[in-house]
């Protein structure tokens, strides 16, 4: 009778011990991707510090338009990198709105800038939450490369001269766009 509770012991200690080398596998294999995902070789390490030019790039609009950064060159643009199955970046969503609704016309360029999803999910997303800010389709996840994205959402300010006047990891509160507005711009 005693050894039937010790087998059982042993056998939920070999699972556990299982289960804890598969989640260090796991662990591990998230970082490796993500470290792959910002180590794009064209790109220089020092590219997306502040100070430095903000990498070019060209991606059409959930509209049916194309966008360049460098055609918006001379005034600054705000650039969020997201996902809508993305859950800080669907929080952050209502408050990127309201910004966005709310700041005074030209005083700077928002783009949210989708990551490799399709034209019909990111609409559909649009139109089930009425948003109605400018979305760039990035379906090669190119730019994101460019950008070195290692987290969503990733904001990035760059100023009219087209340097990066700020990059922010995370989700942003109203308040923080806001200040972030009236400090750069």
């Amino acid at each position: 009778m005693h050894l039937a509770p010790i087998h059982m012991t042993s056998v939920r200690i070999r699972y556990g011990f299982i289960g804890l080398a598969v989640g260090v596998l796991v662990l591990g294999l998230v970082t490796l991707v993500g470290l792959r995902i910002g180590a794009a070789p064209q790109q220089g390490p020092d590219m997306l510090r502040v100070g430095a030019p903000a990498p070019d790039f060209s991606v059409p609009l959930t509209s049916g338009e194309k966008v360049r950064l460098a055609e918006l060159r001379g005034q600054p643009v705000w650039l969020t990198f997201w996902a809508t199955w993305c859950p800080p970046c669907r929080s952050e969503m209502p408050d990127l709105q309201a910004v966005y609704e709310t700041s005074q016309p030209g005083r700077y360029q928002y783009l949210a800038v989708n990551f490799g999803e399709s034209l019909p999910t990111v609409q559909a997303y649009l139109r089930e939450i009425g948003y109605t800010l400018p979305v760039a389709l990035d379906t090669t996840t190119e730019v994101f490369r460019q950008y070195r994205v290692l987290g969503l959402p990733t904001h990035y300010f760059i100023d009219e001269r087209g340097f990066l006047a700020e990059v922010y990891v995370g989700v942003l509160s109203r308040s923080q766009m806001e200040q972030r507005i009236a400090e750069l711009w």
